[in-house]
């Protein structure tokens, strides 16, 4: 599961998805940039939980399902990226 952080807005706004397909999708909407969401798809294949990327205002989390409600829960109160 991945817990997508986007730090453009303000406040920060939180998406969760299993599907890494998915993912490049949200991060192309965010940033506008097909070439952004390739390399970041690339990267996703790979992460085993506890991971995450910062791709500039993006934080992905690679979370275990049960890990990924509680972290979505939290919201834009977390300091914590």
């Amino acid at each position: 599961m991945f817990v997508v952080r986007d730090w453009t807005r303000n406040p920060s706004y939180t998406m969760v998805s299993n599907d890494v397909k998915d993912v490049r999708d949200i991060v192309i909407g965010i940033t506008g940039d097909e070439t952004i969401g390739d390399h970041v798809l690339l990267h996703l294949g790979h992460m085993i939980f506890g991971q995450f990327l910062v791709w500039g205002p993006l934080v992905i989390r690679c979370v275990p399902d049960e890990d990924a409600q509680s972290l979505y829960l939290k919201g834009e109160n977390d300091a914590d990226h």
